[in-house]
């Protein structure tokens, strides 16, 4: 060997040496150094790093037991047990940075959003002018494998209301084929992120960074949803209690657009308010089938949405609010004069697009209070199922809806129809009805707005109800069977008229109480309630009945008017032909609304008076016509014996060449003159009262209902008659 090759060999062997001696040794210090000094520089914290080796022939670089703290020292920004990157440090040659693998093993990571916004990750400027990383560098990297084993994050975020803890993991990624190279596609092999005790996230796929393009599938399972609470709190005061997702889907970005689409469920979901323990909202599983959403701008479609197990508390306060209205908060206003500086389209943005096709519902259930009236009204509608479609903001979009359910044990409901929500002018036209409900549910209604409870009785009512151009037009169809009102109730809004007395005359023989009632209001009215309109319908059908109860008698049996007054020929208690056919048709009507008593009041006028001293005056002169045929001197006789002597001059010199004048003037005279007593006309006036009852007895009406009410004086101007006066039994 020659002294030249031998010098070479030695230069070589030492420039060897003094290469592995900077790669073993002094590399790894420097790197250690900068790392520790980039941290105290930018991160204001010194790291711990246990350990820092680089092989310079295999280019392998290796750190172990990093640490890096937190300013308030509770738990490090950082900290991993392993981080391995391996170079192929030929590429460099091609101006590729090329890293065969890199891996991260036992890491945990801590990002804390502060409530200035800043987070923990601030760095410190430098003071050296930021590079220029506008125009694109020649160099490409290359990530062929990239592991991340057995790692977690723990993300905190006190911007929110209720501040968002989030921990994530165990977290375990392998990936492949990660490039800036223009076209280059990752491999995503798999991405395994844990939640909470059972939940856990899957994505697995492919992507591209240059231009960046995404295409996964994720898989979640069990993924606890409470720390969507602080995202709640912004805007409400409702707390997640519970709640777990699943979905497989699909994920893809392109062109500045995401999309995903699949199948995802959300279940055993509970809304809970602030200060209370009891949910306000919950639901066994609510399945999002057909899920297709994109964005710029977002538009959401589904092809249905399945809630199943769904449980409510609505109340109505109060003040006339729904207790879902509670939990909202109010949105802090603006000043005006933000208002006004802002630019015209600075809070413009694109609208929410969304179509749900149809939503479903079953197994549903509804608690519904009203605390408006004492004692409070409380009814459960439960096993409520059915469906609303579709969903979605067009104006002119006809939703189909179809729901049935139960209400309380043994009643039912339907309801069928569209809804047009329209701009200006929404377009209804509903079905309804309930079947078999309790009726002695609505006694807090009963006594708050009639003054009784409700002893028994069951509602069947049948509703349909239009709105065409902000008019509501509403047809309900109304049974009540065995409806019977209990004790009074005191209550300053009930109202005076006779409820009673109405409802024993709508009341059939069967018990029942059968009536349609329409109504209609002006829905861009600012006192239109739905619930008043009915009611005041309700009431103003009551009062009218009973203002005139022998008009809707008569209505029932076809019979005429003035039924409630039976006429009779003065001085005469016999019935006339027609009064009897008035008394047949009150007969039939009383007949089909058992619960009615009547009281009949026989009744006497003037004319009856006359009547019977002209009867009188008949029954002196009947035996003198008997015995002389000559009915002139029997007056005259009769006219004599009870006229004044003055009185019978008058007329016997009045009509000195009128015979008969002055016989009919004897009989008028003589006839005032005869004494009829009020006893006599008040009998007159009760055997009126009995024919009537004999007649109405004959029609088969119980006497039991019918009472003879003493004769009396009837009002001045009115014909001889009997009064009768319908009263509940």
């Amino acid at each position: 060997m020659t002294t030249t090759v031998k010098r070479i060999l030695q230069i070589g062997i030492l420039l060897l040496g003094l290469y592995s001696l900077a790669g073993f040794v002094l590399a790894p210090w420097i790197i250690k150094s900068q790392i520790i000094q980039q941290c105290e520089k930018r991160l204001q914290t010194t790291p711990k790093v246990g350990a820092v080796s680089l092989n310079p022939f295999t280019f392998e670089l290796l750190i172990k037991d990093f640490l890096l703290p937190s300013k308030d020292q509770e738990k490090p920004r950082l900290a991993f047990n392993h981080f391995s990157v391996n170079l192929t440090w030929y590429a460099l040659f091609n101006q590729e940075i090329r890293l065969k693998s890199v891996m991260l093993d036992g890491a945990a990571a801590r990002f804390v959003v502060f409530k200035s916004g800043d987070t923990n990750w601030e760095l410190t400027p430098t003071g050296e002018p930021e590079k220029d990383t506008s125009q694109d560098s020649d160099w490409i990297l290359t990530l062929e494998q990239i592991q991340i084993r057995e790692s977690g994050v723990d993300f905190f975020d006190y911007t929110h209301a209720t501040p968002l803890e989030l921990p994530l993991g165990p977290m375990n990624l392998a990936a492949a084929n990660i490039s800036t190279s223009l076209g280059s596609r990752t491999s995503l092999k798999s991405l395994n992120i844990s939640f909470g005790e059972q939940g856990s996230l899957n994505l697995s796929g492919d992507m591209q960074l240059k231009p960046v393009t995404v295409n996964l599938i994720v898989e979640a399972r069990q993924v606890p949803l409470d720390f969507l609470t602080a995202y709640l709190s912004d805007h409400t005061y409702l707390t997640l209690k519970k709640g777990q997702a699943d979905t497989v889907s699909r994920i893809q970005y392109q062109n500045g657009r995401v999309r995903v689409t699949g199948e995802a469920q959300i279940h055993d979901l509970a809304l809970v308010p602030e200060n209370q323990d009891k949910p306000v909202v919950e639901w066994a599983q609510l399945d999002l089938q057909g899920i297709d959403v994109t964005t710029g701008p977002v538009d959401l479609k589904a092809a249905e949405l399945v809630l199943k197990g769904l449980k409510t508390d609505v109340e109505l306060r109060k003040d006339g609010t729904l207790n879902f209205r509670s939990f909202v908060k109010k949105s802090p206003q603006a000043p005006a004069e933000a208002e006004i500086t802002k630019p015209a389209d600075a809070t413009k943005k694109a609208p929410l697009k969304y179509y749900i096709e149809k939503l479903t519902l079953s197994d549903g259930l509804v608690n519904y209070a009203d605390l408006q009236i004492r004692p409070n009204f409380k009814a459960l509608v439960h096993d409520l199922e059915g469906s609303v479609g579709p969903i979605s903001p067009k104006a002119d979009e006809k939703i189909q809806i179809a729901l049935s359910g139960q209400v309380e044990a043994y009643g039912k409901f339907k309801g069928k129809g569209f809804v047009i929500p329209g701009t200006k002018r929404p377009t209804l036209d509903l079905d309804m009805n309930f079947h078999n409900i309790e009726m002695t549910t609505f006694t807090p209604y009963s006594g708050h707005f009639a003054g009784y409870e409700i002893k028994k009785g069951k509602l069947f009512l049948d509703l349909n109800y239009k709105l065409v151009n902000s008019r509501i037009k509403g047809s309900n169809k109304v049974l009540l069977d065995q409806f019977t009102l209990g004790d009074k109730v005191e209550s300053k809004n009930a109202t005076g008229w006779p409820l009673k007395l109405g409802l024993a005359l709508m009341k059939d023989r069967k018990g029942q109480i059968k009536f349609q009632l329409p109504v209609e209001g002006d829905v861009n009215s600012p006192s239109f309630s739905l619930g008043n309109l009915i009611w005041t319908a309700v009431k103003n059908m009551i009062i009218n009945i009973v203002a005139a109860p022998f008009d809707f008698l008569a209505s029932l049996v076809g019979g005429g008017d003035d039924m409630q007054d039976i006429r009779f020929a003065p001085g005469q208690s016999e019935l006339k032909a027609g009064e009897k056919e008035k008394l047949i048709k009150l007969a039939q009507a009383l007949a089909e609304r058992p619960q009615l008593n009547l009281e009949i009041r026989g009744e006497y006028q003037a004319a009856d008076r006359q009547a019977l001293q002209v009867k009188a005056l008949e029954e002196k002169l009947e035996p003198l016509i008997a015995k002389n045929k000559d009915r002139s001197k029997a007056v005259r006789t009769v006219a004599k014996e009870n006229l004044q002597p003055e009185a019978f001059e008058v007329i016997e010199d009045q009509f000195a060449k009128d015979p008969a004048g002055r016989t009919a003037a004897w009989e008028k005279k003589t006839a005032e003159a005869l004494s009829v007593s009020d006893d006599e006309l008040k009998v007159l006036a009760l055997a009126r009262g009995k024919a009537v009852m004999t007649e109405l007895a004959a029609g088969k009406v119980e006497t039991e209902r019918l009472y003879l009410l003493s004769g009396s004086a009837g009002e001045a101007g009115k014909a001889p008659q009997v009064t009768l006066l319908l009263k509940e039994n």
